[in-house]
C-alpha cells in the first residue's frame, strides 16, 4: 500500500496503529500495511467498524500485522481493555438498551442462549469484523478495488479483477 493511504489509516486511526512505529523485534506493524491500494476501502471499513466498538465497549484493538497472503488480507492483532474493564475481564458499566438480544447476568452475557463472559462477548464482536474484512478480500481486486476473484496463476495466488489481470499478463 502506498505511503500517502496508509498515512490516512494511520491518523484516522492512530489508536489501532500505534504500535508501527516499535522495531520488527516487538510488531510486524514496522512493515506498514503489506498489501496493495485496493483493499485501502476494506482496511478503512473494518478500522471504521472497530472504532465503533472502541466507544462503545473501551477496548483498543492494536494491529500486529496487516498482510496480504494467498491473495487475502490476514489481520494480526491483539486487544487492550479500558478502565471500565475489571482485572477479571468483566465490564463495569454493563447497561444494555432494552431492544438488545443481549443480557447481562453474574455470570457473564447471555446471548441466543448461549453464556460468554463480557470480554469474550466484545471479542467476538472484533472477530467477526475481522472474518467479514478477510471475505471481503476474496472479491475484491487487491490492485484497483473493483470486484475481482481468487485466482493462481504462476504459482501465485492473488485477487484481481479482469482488467488488472490483463495487465499483469
Amino acid at each position: 500500500m502506498t505511503k500517502e493511504l496508509q498515512e490516512k489509516l494511520f491518523t484516522k486511526y492512530d489508536k489501532m496503529f500505534r504500535d508501527r512505529s516499535k522495531p520488527m523485534s516487538e510488531t510486524c506493524m514496522c512493515w506498514g500495511c503489506s498489501c496493495d491500494d485496493g483493499w485501502y476501502h476494506i482496511l478503512d471499513h473494518m478500522c471504521a467498524q472497530l472504532e465503533h466498538l472502541r466507544e462503545e465497549y473501551d477496548v483498543v484493538v492494536i494491529f500486529d500485522q496487516i498482510k496480504e497472503k494467498f491473495g487475502t488480507l490476514r489481520v494480526y492483532h491483539h486487544e487492550e481493555y479500558g478502565d471500565r474493564w475489571t482485572k477479571e475481564g468483566e465490564w463495569k458499566d454493563w447497561k444494555i438498551d432494552d431492544k438488545s438480544e443481549i443480557e447481562y447476568s453474574s455470570l457473564g452475557w447471555r446471548h441466543s442462549g448461549k453464556m460468554v463472559s463480557a470480554a469474550q462477548h466484545v471479542s467476538d464482536q472484533i472477530e467477526e469484523v475481522i472474518r467479514v474484512t478477510d471475505m471481503m478480500s476474496h472479491i475484491t481486486c487487491e490492485k484497483c478495488g473493483m470486484t475481482g476473484a481468487t485466482q493462481t496463476e504462476g504459482g501465485w495466488i492473488t485477487t484481481l479483477c479482469d482488467n488488472c489481470k490483463q495487465k499483469k499478463v
